[in-house]
């Protein structure tokens, strides 16, 4: 559960990765993401199906360079992957929370 406004999906991260679950609480958010080298890899934003075992990719989300991408989610599962990378490293994803009427 997140207990502050943020939390780390990928921290200094140098392989392609299926970066740790953390639960949402619900609302809007803002998912970072930046790489000292990015590898060719890109960061695909992901939240857990109906069925509680399926992943699913959030539509238009897939950072493939240091940026930024707003979301909204109901309460539930969410994590960060990061693929494709043949020689990346230190590489970041957060995503935070975001006050209602910012986004």
């Amino acid at each position: 559960m997140i207990n502050n406004p943020s939390c780390a999906l990928l921290s200094n991260i140098a392989a392609n990765t299926v970066g740790v679950a953390f639960t949402w609480p619900g609302g809007a958010g803002l998912l970072a993401c930046v790489a000292t080298a990015w590898g060719g890899g890109a960061i695909t934003f992901q939240f857990l199906g109906p069925d509680g075992a399926t992943w699913l990719n959030y539509t238009g989300i897939s950072l493939t360079a240091n940026g930024y991408a707003t979301f909204s989610l109901p309460q539930g599962s969410i994590r960060a992957t990061l693929a494709g990378a043949t020689s990346a490293s230190g590489v970041y994803a957060t995503a935070s929370m975001v006050p209602v009427g910012i986004v």
